[in-house]
C-alpha cells in the first residue's frame, strides 16, 4: 500500500481547518515597531458559516421503511456518528462513515479516503486510519499503527501486532462517503470555506489589525513642532522648574508653533470590513446578521429571527437531499450485511426506492399563526390534518407525528382512502 500517496490526499484538508478554527496565517506588510507588538487578528466567520448549516441539519429517520433500515441504522449508532461528522464534512466537503465491527464510526477527510465508483455514485473501496503512527522516520513514510481497508468483498483490520479479515457478502464496501455540493468534476464535494470565502476572511482580519494599530496611534496624542526645518535654531534655557526650549524663526521668517497630528477617522476601516463581509456572505449565502454585523432592517417574523435567509435555506435543503441519499445508501449496505443479502432483487429494490430520508425542519414557525392557519385550511379540506408534511413543518419528529395522526379522531370528512 502506497501510504505516501494516501497521506498526500488526506493532508489536503489541512488548508481548510485553520480557517474554521480561526488560527489561519496571512501576509502582513506592516513593519512598524508598534505593529510588531500587536498580535494578528482573526475573524470567526468560518465557524459561523459551518455551524449555521450543521445546526439546522438534524437527521430524523427513514420514512416508509418496511424492511427495517431504521432498526439497523439505530442499532449501529449511525445517527450519532453522523452528528459528530457534520461540521467536519462541511469544512472539507467530504466525510466518511464506516462500520467498525459493532458500530458505525465517523472519519474526517484527515483520517480517511477512498476510490470513487461512478456507477454506484459512492465508494468503490476505502481506507480509514484508526490510530496514527507513533514512530515515523524522516526518510520514509510509515503505515499507521491501526487502520482498516474496506473492500467490496472483505474488510481488513490491521493493528500493530495483528491483521483480521472479515468477509463482506454485500458487494459494497462497508464504508460510505458523505459530501457537500459534489459535482462531476469534484465528486468528493466542495468545502463551505471556498477560496473566495477564505480571501474575504483574510482581508477582514488584516483590516481589523490595521484598525487596531491605527486606533492606538489615534488615542495617543503626540505633540509636534510645526514649521521647523533643519536650519531652525533651538536653544536650551535652564530654569528651576525645568529646561525650556527656545526656538527661533525658520528660513522663511516664520516662528514654529507647537501642534498635534490630526486624527484620522476609522470609518474607512469599517467600510473595508463591510465589503469583505458582503463578499463572504455572497459566497456562503449567510446574512450580515449571521456575522454579528448590524443592519438597518429589523426582523419582522419568527422565521427571520432565526436569521436564515432564503438562499441559505435552499442550500441546506439541497444538501440534505444530497447527504440523505448517501445515508440511505449506507443504511441499505448495513442492512444487507446484517441479513446476508448479496444482491437486491426487483421487489426489494422497489421497497428501497419508496424510502425517504426525513429531516427536522430548518426553522420552526410561530405556533399561534400555524394553528390558526391550519384550522382555516381544515375547514375547507379536513383531510389536510392527516398530511405528515403539515406537522413536520411545526418541528415535530417522525415519532411525534405518528402519535399526533394516530390521535386524530376519525370522521366522515377526514377519513382517507
Amino acid at each position: 500500500m502506497n501510504w505516501g500517496s494516501i497521506y498526500k490526499v488526506i493532508s489536503r484538508a489541512n488548508t481548510k481547518y485553520p480557517f474554521y478554527e480561526g488560527k489561519f496565517s496571512y501576509a502582513d506588510l506592516e513593519t512598524s515597531k508598534m505593529a510588531r507588538r500587536i498580535p494578528k487578528q482573526r475573524v470567526g466567520w468560518g465557524r459561523r458559516a459551518v455551524e449555521m448549516r450543521a445546526n439546522k441539519t438534524h437527521f430524523d429517520r427513514f420514512e416508509n421503511d418496511t424492511i427495517g433500515l431504521n432498526d439497523v441504522f439505530n442499532e449501529l449508532r449511525g445517527p450519532e456518528a453522523f452528528n459528530k461528522l457534520k461540521e467536519d464534512l462541511l469544512v472539507c466537503g467530504v466525510g466518511f462513515l464506516a462500520l467498525a465491527e459493532d458500530r458505525v464510526m465517523p472519519f474526517t477527510a484527515l483520517e480517511a479516503t477512498g476510490t470513487y465508483d461512478w456507477r454506484e455514485q459512492n465508494l468503490k473501496d476505502g481506507i480509514a486510519i484508526y490510530r496514527e503512527h507513533t514512530n515515523m522516520s524522516l526518510n520514509s513514510v510509515n503505515a499507521p499503527d491501526s487502520y482498516a481497508q474496506y473492500k467490496p468483498d472483505v474488510t481488513i483490520y490491521v493493528d500493530a501486532d495483528s491483521t483480521t479479515q472479515i468477509a463482506n457478502v454485500t458487494g459494497r464496501p462497508l464504508m460510505t462517503l458523505l459530501t457537500y455540493r459534489s459535482t462531476v468534476k469534484q465528486p468528493f464535494g466542495r468545502t463551505v470555506l471556498s477560496a473566495p470565502a477564505r480571501d474575504a476572511m483574510i482581508e477582514a482580519s488584516r483590516t481589523v489589525r490595521q484598525a487596531t494599530i491605527a486606533g492606538y496611534h489615534y488615542n495617543v496624542k503626540v505633540d509636534v513642532i510645526l514649521g521647523a526645518d533643519s536650519e531652525t535654531e533651538v536653544d536650551t534655557i535652564k530654569s528651576q522648574t525645568g529646561d525650556v526650549l527656545k526656538i527661533g524663526a525658520n528660513d522663511n521668517g516664520q516662528i514654529p508653533q507647537i501642534g498635534q497630528f490630526a486624527q484620522h477617522a476609522l470609518a474607512p476601516f469599517n467600510d473595508s470590513i463591510l465589503i469583505a463581509a458582503r463578499n463572504f456572505c455572497t459566497e456562503t449565502k449567510l446574512n450580515l446578521s449571521n456575522l454579528n454585523i448590524s443592519t438597518s432592517a429589523a426582523p419582522t417574523s419568527p422565521e427571520e429571527l432565526e436569521i436564515v435567509g432564503d438562499d441559505l435555506r435552499d442550500d441546506i435543503t439541497e444538501w440534505q437531499k444530497e447527504v440523505g441519499e448517501q445515508l440511505k445508501h449506507f443504511a441499505v449496505t448495513l442492512w444487507m450485511n446484517k441479513n446476508g443479502v448479496t444482491k437486491l432483487d426487483a421487489n426489494l429494490q422497489q421497497k428501497i426506492n419508496v424510502i425517504k430520508v426525513a429531516w427536522l425542519p430548518i426553522f420552526k414557525p410561530d405556533v399561534s399563526k400555524f394553528g390558526d392557519g391550519l384550522n382555516k385550511i381544515a375547514d375547507k379540506a379536513p383531510a389536510i390534518v392527516k398530511q405528515r408534511s403539515i406537522w413536520r413543518n411545526l418541528g415535530l419528529t417522525s415519532r411525534e407525528i405518528d402519535d399526533v395522526i394516530a390521535n386524530i379522531p376519525e370522521s366522515d370528512d377526514n377519513k382517507t382512502s
